[in-house]
């Protein structure tokens, strides 16, 4: 009995077997497939039938339903049906003529990439999905027939059985063959068309044309050959062309011919027979070696050319060639010399690059163009150029006038050409020169022509010269002439785009001028605001302690002697202070209107700068500052007003104890340097920035002039400085190094003419003291207990409001800046906020809108805050209250309105 085993390994041999079987069948088909393709190519004469015979070898050995072969026609775009075989043989109907990008196979050739399904039955591009239903159709195969990348054809096949891989690739390979096959027989019908119509011209030709073998044989001569020497085409070939020759010739033509085998070259001139009457002509014989790819001689092509009026040819030929020539050397160089000056902006290259080249092109031994221009105020005058001689050798004479000889050409009268000036009836016409004036470049021939504008009006003039007689020619007007067309329209352009351009340059400084008085407009009316903002503060700030600690004196609140005097000593403190802006402002105003009036005599600048340096003295202990005196005693005198000077030392020593942190110094040096002597005050205060240094000695200008800035003042007394001592005749400057480096100022005055023996006594100024009255008050009892949280830099603001809210039994808290204020706020938890604008690095607005933020993100009730401030515009109020103040108070505030504005806040809610 038979196992298992041994029967499933003998069903599979014969199942390997059948495939084997499968496989050899089909690599026969696609054998006797590739055979079919390559002998309808080989054997067939007409690409029609090498098409058909490819679609029946692909319809018999692929077992299709049928297959088609389309050519591409380029100049239509459209494939052409040229084969069809299987079940469809017509080669008609719809898709005998298919646009590219139409039905499937217009596709195909569109995106140049084969299709392929095994599901013809649902492929959206199978239109007539009814027809392969109906045919039992599965699969179909189009490939587009390329070679080297260019379409040549399309090739498609519908079979009722499912497509495989090898069956592609077969499909395949045999599209590339096919395609190939196609090209190279339209490449064959192409040149069969060519060498036809290449014998019918030959056989026209007005020369003898002939062919012959690799080894000299001739094969062929045309009818023109065969008219004029009267031999037939048989007499003709081999070597019995040579019987035509004259007698005398015929050896030396054979052995030439026998060697052009060796050199692929032949040409020679041969006397050849003319059968009509008997006659010798000469002939030009050429000989051109066709060779192959491996460059071996495979045929012959000659042509004989009647050379016998050569010479006369020749000559003709020759004038031609130079005319042809000069012709293209002319229009090369009025195309070169119009491409220079065309986009040449410079009116003196422009003429010069003219003039060089009708020189050039006249053959002139110089040339010369005058010309015309405007200067700025618009009157004309003449300007020259030079061509072929030195400026040198004409710098004698003068300009051209309106001679016999220049005249026409400046008046427009036409192009003038003389071959010898000497004999012309207008030469030696003109005095002083009979002639040509001395040495002057010897002159025969002449040629001078117009240079026109556009609207006709004469701008100048070529004038070219040579010692020669009769050198320039009807030629050398032309070339001179369109020269000078181009030569006008480029100056004019160029004059134009000057003009233009110092139009617009005019313009843009019009507008420079106008943006910056615009700017300035600008810039004074901001200034002139921020002085207001400043002179407001400045005023009100000592106004608010004069008024306050005035109406505590008045209300008998302050009970003690001591808080009376330093009450007292307040107010007298911020009335000098006040006074002071109050002369600073006078001082300015006297100045602009010229009312400044100068008290001068003879002075010790020493004694000028101790008194200022002592009244600056205590300021300057108070913050630990060192001020050193380096006095030249010997330092000559000065003419000026003592007061005036202190005024200026005192300033300039005040700014520098402003501007230096505490234990600083600053010396003040006088010297005497030439004939002046020198003031300077040098500090190692903050310093002064490069950008702000140019504007230091200007009105109303302050490195920082925002609500945040550190120091106060107006800006008034630098200015105030460099006007008393330019009115002494002197100057002042400043130099710092930068900011954080300290500065130092200047001041030269120049020394007095007469030296006296004693000075005047100086006058003392004298301050404006203000008195005010006040009004008592009565403590409104909101303020009892009240934690009144106050923030302002001046500390007799300070002070002033601590006395009154004290005595109203309040709790206050203090601080100079919104830093201290966030560092104390938490421990203190205020009822009332009461704070300047003006503070030192971070002003009020900041510091208010700061404790909203915070008490935002705590969701925590909102403290009442005051915004006590000498900024007191109506835009100053807006600002505080959008920031976050529920009041604005101006400064200065009576104790009275301050305790009744705090106490009115204690029922405010959120």
């Amino acid at each position: 009995m038979i196992s298992e085993n041994k029967l499933s390994e003998s069903h599979a041999n014969g199942s390997e077997q059948k495939r084997a079987g499968e496989i050899l069948n089909e690599v026969g088909r696609l054998a006797r497939l590739n055979s079919d393709v390559s002998l309808a190519l080989v054997e067939s004469n007409s690409l029609k039938n090498i098409l058909r015979l490819c679609a029946e070898a692909v319809v018999r050995n692929l077992d299709a339903a049928f297959a088609r072969i389309w050519t591409f026609d380029a100049s239509e775009n459209v494939l052409e049906l040229q084969a069809s075989a299987g079940i469809y043989t017509h080669t008609d109907g719809a898709h005998a003529r298919i646009p590219i990008g139409k039905f499937k196979i217009g596709l195909i050739a569109a995106e140049r990439k084969p299709h392929l399904t095994n599901r013809v039955v649902g492929d959206e591009r199978v239109a007539d999905q009814k027809w392969a239903k109906r045919e039992r159709m599965v699969s179909f195969a189009g490939y587009p027939l390329i070679v080297e990348r260019k379409l040549v054809g399309v090739i498609g096949m519908f079979s009722r059985q499912p497509l495989n891989e090898t069956i592609i690739g077969a499909l395949a390979s045999i599209a590339n063959i096919i395609a190939l096959g196609i090209e190279r027989k339209r490449a064959e019908e192409i040149l069969k068309k060519s060498e036809e119509r290449y014998r019918a011209l030959v056989e026209v030709s007005p020369q003898a044309v002939w062919l012959g073998r690799a080894d000299g044989y001739i094969t062929f001569c045309n009818r023109h050959w065969l008219d004029y020497s009267g031999m037939t085409l048989a007499e003709s070939q081999g070597d019995g062309w040579l019987k035509a020759i004259r007698p005398d010739w015929r050896k030396t033509v054979a052995e030439a011919w026998r060697k052009a085998a060796e050199t692929g070259n032949w040409e020679i001139e041969i006397p050849f027979q003319r059968a009509s009457d008997g006659e010798y002509r000469w002939h030009l014989a050429r000989g051109l070696a066709v060779r192959d790819e491996r460059g071996e001689i495979v045929r012959w092509l000659g042509v004989a050319i009647d050379i016998h009026e050569r010479q006369t040819v020749a000559v003709e030929h020759q004038r031609l060639f130079q005319a042809e020539r000069e012709a293209r050397e002319e229009s090369e160089t009025l195309r070169r010399i119009g491409q220079i000056i065309s986009g040449e902006l410079d009116l003196r290259k422009i003429v010069q690059a003219v003039t060089d080249a009708a020189t050039e092109l006249t053959e002139a031994q110089f040339g010369a163009f005058f010309y015309n221009v405007l200067d700025a105020d618009g009157a004309s005058y003449m300007l020259y150029t030079l061509s072929g001689a030195m400026r040198e050798a004409f710098a004698g004479f003068p300009m051209p006038r309106a001679t016999e000889m220049f005249g026409p050409t400046f008046r427009g009268e036409g192009t003038i050409r003389i071959d010898d000036v000497k004999t012309d009836a207008r030469f030696g016409k003109n005095p002083p020169y009979a002639g040509i004036p001395k040495g002057h470049p010897a002159v025969a021939s002449f040629l001078s022509v117009s240079v026109f504008s556009r609207s006709g009006e004469v701008i100048g003039g070529l004038f070219f010269g040579h010692e020669q007689a009769a050198v320039f020619s009807e030629r050398d007007e032309r070339i001179v002439e369109a020269l000078a067309a181009q030569a006008s329209v480029a100056m004019e352009n160029a004059q134009l785009l000057e003009a233009t351009k110092k139009e617009r340059e005019r313009a843009e400084a019009v507008a420079l001028e106008n943006e910056r008085l615009l700017l300035e407009a600008k810039e004074a009316s901001r200034l002139k605001d921020d002085f207001l903002a400043i002179v407001s503060h400045e005023l009100r700030t000592p106004l608010n302690a004069i008024t306050g600690w005035s109406s505590l004196l008045l209300s008998d609140k302050l009970s003690d002697d001591a808080a009376r005097r330093k009450a007292v000593e307040t107010i007298n403190r911020n009335a000098r202070a006040q006074a002071q802006i109050i002369e600073d402002i006078l001082d300015i105003s006297r100045i602009i209107s010229g009312k400044l009036r100068l008290d001068v005599r003879l002075i010790n600048p020493s004694d000028v700068i101790e008194t200022a340096v002592e009244s600056a003295r205590p300021a300057a202990d108070a913050k630990g500052i060192r001020l050193q005196m380096l006095l030249d005693p010997h330092a000559a005198p000065v003419s000026g007003d003592p007061d005036r000077l202190q005024q200026v030392v005192w300033n300039l020593i005040s700014n520098a104890v402003k501007f230096t942190p505490k234990n600083g110094r600053i010396q003040i040096r006088l010297e005497r340097v030439d004939s002046h002597v020198e003031i300077s005050i040098s500090d190692t205060g903050q310093g002064i920035s490069p950008d702000f240094l140019p504007h230091v000695f200007e009105r109303f200008r302050q490195n920082d002039s925002s609500t945040s800035r550190l120091y106060g003042g107006l800006g008034l007394g630098l200015s105030i400085v460099r006007q008393i001592v330019e009115m002494h005749g002197g100057t002042v400057s400043v130099a710092s190094p930068g900011e954080g480096a300290g500065a130092t100022f200047t001041v030269n005055l120049p020394i007095a003419i007469v030296h006296s023996q004693t000075f005047a006594e100086r006058e003392k100024r004298v301050h404006p003291k203000a008195d005010e009255h006040a009004v008592a008050f009565d403590c409104p009892p909101e303020l009892k207990g009240l934690r009144v949280l106050i923030v302002d830099d001046e500390p007799d603001a300070r002070d002033l409001m601590t006395t009154v809210l004290e005595q109203c039994q309040a709790q206050v808290l203090t601080v100079a800046s919104a830093a201290e204020m966030r560092e104390k706020i938490d421990g203190f938890d205020p009822h009332i906020i009461v704070s300047d604008i003006g503070l030192p690095e971070e002003d009020g607005y900041d510091l208010i809108r700061k404790v909203r933020a915070a008490e935002k993100k705590a969701n925590s009730k909102r403290v009442p805050a005051v915004a006590l401030t000498a900024y007191a515009r109506v835009d100053d109020r807006m600002k505080a209250l959008g920031a976050g103040f529920q009041m604005h108070v101006p400064k200065p505030v009576e104790p009275a309105e301050l305790a009744a504005v705090i106490a009115s806040l204690t029922d405010w809610k959120t």
